[in-house]
């Protein structure tokens, strides 16, 4: 066995790219090629200076570790200079580490519990909103807590978006659209009085100006419930319109049923009822036979066949006029009401969308408590610093992975989409039904469901406790392959995020209540994250997100590793390994690797 290189040391302990004789260096400071004669005077002046290797052990001396512990700490603040690859933007590792411990799985699990598509937009496209203070996680979860002991409904909330960009355009909208938005503010005026008085949920609905509960009052007035035609009391010529257009077309009716009846009698036709032909009331007569009708009767068109023409009988041309006059009076008058309620609409789009950001607020919340129901959670607790001192930073008994969790609980509710109850659709009603795992990117599982499917239900998870003893400088997590070291550290990731978010925790009943550390950030290098595209091996992906975990690290921070230093030769991943837990032992909250 032989020692590491100096390409080694330039490479590893500072924690950037590895290269090789005669490769470009991608540290800033060297970013020239390096000859193999040039390597070989570094190599033989770095072994003059340092006896780190005596023949015939098998492991780093502790001279090693603290020599490349030395070098991350002295390690040079990155520059834009040199490489092109340092020109690009750091990336975001805690974005990565959301990633790496599977975050948007989870919060794919309970976007299925949102109610309105906005909710829904918020939970799989941002994600959950992780707490940056501990006030704000404590909030959180007293949010939580608060909406499961309060009934939040969102029966005909709708998304009110589209249809506020269009009337805020000119556009006028149908019945249904302006009954969606009396409904949509119902709602909100109800979900208003709900959470009146909750401490940590009457917040986030903001104060609902007047001019809403006036709009609302108008559209009803105006609007049947069901959102189908516009009122009589809207207008009063409305009615006038409506009874004289009743009393024509029952004339009109009669009129074209005895004409059907004489022709069919004279052979003239075969038909039994009335036609309809460019929007007119007509019957149908053999060619031929059109002679059977009165002189002056029109012609309307003519069969496919050519066999059969459509006619308007004499007496019934002013019946038809009359009705076509009537309709178009009719629909003027009801527009000029819509357009009414559309302008008022447009006058209050600022209260409304305000209205809509609490409406959404509230879902999120309540899609936290459908959450926490349907996996038995226990509300999480932060501990304090002198507390998480004396009794360690956390205390997590009994935990199953809420995603290894998934299949032995009952199918997750059909998330709801944005083309459910869409605007352009007329605000149908959105689906919450069984779980209906299709193609959709809104699916939380690529599994289908089957009604008829009797197989047994899945072996739950097996518990984990997850505790970190005080006064731990470094918290190794060891045992056999397919052990559970990875599914436990991420567990961990997990109930962190999750009690930061306002989530509870899914644990055995009876199990104590779970209490933390607030760590105000978790990263994590999970899994080989190699990339051909950044032409990254998997090992080189490991250093990068190291590096990038120096970086960000802070005293608060929880960071996992798992299998620390693998990927390479393993005399120089135990180096590597031993110099990080040496840096991140001193500088956060017991890091959490795995062998």
């Amino acid at each position: 066995m032989s020692g590491p290189s100096a390409a080694w040391l330039h490479a590893h302990a500072p924690l950037v790219s590895h290269w090789r004789r005669g490769a470009v260096c991608r540290h800033p400071r060297l970013a020239k090629p390096h000859s193999a004669s040039l390597q070989a005077q570094r190599v033989a002046s770095w072994r003059a200076r340092h006896t780190y290797w005596q023949p015939g052990c098998t492991y780093w001396l502790p001279c090693l570790a603290a020599a490349a512990a030395s070098a991350v700490a002295s390690r040079p603040p990155q520059t834009s200079d040199g490489d092109e690859e340092y020109e690009r933007p750091v990336d975001d590792i805690e974005a990565e580490s959301l990633a790496a411990l599977d975050w948007p799985d989870l919060c794919a699990q309970v976007a299925s519990f949102a109610s309105t598509p906005m909710a829904t937009e918020i939970i799989l496209g941002d994600g959950l909103p992780i707490g940056e203070t501990l006030t704000e996680s404590e909030t959180l979860l007293q949010q939580t807590e608060q909406a499961a002991e309060t009934d939040l409904k969102f029966d005909r909330a709708f998304d009110l978006r589209g249809l506020l960009e269009a009337v805020q355009k000119g556009r006028s909208l149908h019945t249904r659209h302006l009954n969606g938005v009396a409904t949509t503010m119902k709602a909100a005026f109800r979900l208003a009085e709900a959470v009146k008085g909750k401490t940590a949920l009457e917040p986030l609905m903001p104060p609902l100006d007047e001019g809403l509960s006036s709009l609302v009052d108008a559209i009803n007035f105006c609007i049947d419930e069901d959102g189908a035609y516009v009122l009589d009391r809207a207008d009063p010529r409305l009615g006038v319109a409506r009874e004289a257009r009743h009393v024509n077309r029952k004339e009109l009716e009669t009129n074209l049923r005895q004409w059907v009846l004489k022709l069919r009698q004279l052979g003239a036709s075969d038909a039994s009822q009335p036609s309809m032909m460019r929007m007119r009331s007509c019957v149908t007569v053999k060619r031929g036979r059109q002679h059977e009708l009165p002189k002056g009767s029109v012609k309307l068109g003519t069969s496919t066949t050519g066999k059969t023409l459509y006619m308007e009988p004499l007496p019934v041309v002013d019946l038809n006029n009359t009705a076509v006059r009537l309709d178009s009076e009719l629909q003027a008058l009801e527009n000029a009401v819509l357009l009414k309620l559309c302008k008022e609409t447009a006058k209050q789009a600022g209260a409304i969308r305000a209205a809509l950001r609490g409406i959404t607020a509230l879902d999120v919340v309540a899609a936290r408590v459908g959450h926490a129901k349907w996996c038995k959670g226990l509300r999480p607790c932060f501990l304090g610093a002198q507390q998480a001192a004396a009794e360690g930073p956390v205390r997590v008994s009994a935990m199953r992975h809420p995603l290894l969790l998934q299949r032995c609980l009952e199918p997750l509710p059909r998330t709801v989409t944005p083309g459910d109850a869409a605007f352009e659709e007329g605000f149908g009603e959105p689906l919450k039904t069984v779980a209906d795992f299709g193609d959709s990117p809104y699916s939380t599982s690529s599994d289908s469901s089957d009604s008829e499917d009797i197989s047994p239900p899945a072996k739950k998870p097996c518990p984990v406790d997850l505790v970190v003893p005080p006064q731990a400088s470094v918290v190794m997590v060891t045992g056999p392959n397919t052990g559970g070291k990875t599914a436990s550290l991420k567990a961990l990731g997990l109930a962190v995020l999750m009690a930061k978010a306002g989530l509870f925790l899914p644990l055995v009943p009876g199990s104590p209540q779970p209490s933390l550390l607030w760590f105000d950030k978790v990263l994590a290098d999970v899994g080989d994250g190699q990339s051909l595209q950044q032409s990254l091996s998997t090992f080189s992906a490991h250093v990068r997100r190291l590096r990038l975990m120096l970086d960000a690290v802070t005293p608060s921070t929880l960071a996992l590793l798992d299998e620390v230093g693998s990927g390479t030769d393993p005399a120089e991943g135990e180096a590597l390994a031993a110099a990080l837990l040496q840096r991140l032992g001193g500088t956060t909250p017991p890091p959490l690797p795995t062998t």
